[in-house]
């Protein structure tokens, strides 16, 4: 199994992995390997029986905060491409709503009464310059977003900045994506961007070829 199970948590990483003899760049290596596991595991929440809900998701590996691995989470996120469009990635939110209705059919299946949601996503807020497509710069501003919340529900604050996201942090998150907050997570996402430089790290991502092996 391509993630660990305890105390009825799953802890996701990207210590092994399908990469591990692939990718040359440690940093890179642990990143892609970190979303590969993870997307594992959200593909088995809507298997029967299905994994923890909580769970603990390091996509950056111990120690100073690493942009390739940033990067390499992000193209493997983005299907091995270094941009897709934003028609394709509304696609992909597919399976986080897939995600949310077998989340909504536990906690019914426990108090039929509890509320529930069920977003209108839309993947809008994260095409920055407008072109129509979003790049894996743009794309990773929503993973660092996600671990600022996982500290603070209700804040991005650079000081939460951990390379570790929970189920905290994703759901925080999932509001970013609601139809009716696209202009203020734009605006979230513009200042990550800028403020991490994330183009930069984006072109020296793309400058060796074997970081995008596939």
């Amino acid at each position: 199994m391509v993630y660990s199970v305890s105390n009825n948590k799953a802890f996701i990483n990207g210590q092994n992995g399908i990469y591990d003899k692939k990718v040359n760049n440690p940093e890179v290596k642990y990143g892609r390997n970190a979303t590969n596991n993870y997307m594992t595991y959200v593909k088995d929440i809507a298997r029967n029986p299905m994994p923890p809900i909580n769970f603990e998701y390091r996509y950056i590996p111990n120690g100073q905060y690493s942009y390739k691995a940033l990067m390499g989470n992000a193209y493997e996120e983005l299907g091995k491409k270094t941009e897709v469009s934003v028609a394709e990635l509304n696609q992909k939110f597919d399976a986080d709503k897939q995600k949310i209705q077998a989340m909504n059919k536990e906690i019914l299946a426990k108090n039929p009464n509890s509320p529930v949601v069920n977003p209108d996503f839309t993947a809008e807020a994260l095409d920055l310059n407008g072109d129509g497509k979003v790049d894996i710069a743009e794309y990773a501003t929503s993973t660092m977003a996600a671990d600022m919340l996982d500290g603070d529900q209700t804040k991005c604050d650079v000081k939460n900045l951990d390379g570790v996201i929970t189920n905290k942090g994703e759901d925080a998150s999932m509001a970013l994506y609601m139809k009716q907050n696209v202009q203020n997570a734009k605006a979230l996402f513009n200042e990550i961007h800028k403020t991490f430089q994330l183009d930069k790290a984006m072109n020296e991502f793309k400058s060796d070829p074997n970081n995008m092996v596939q």
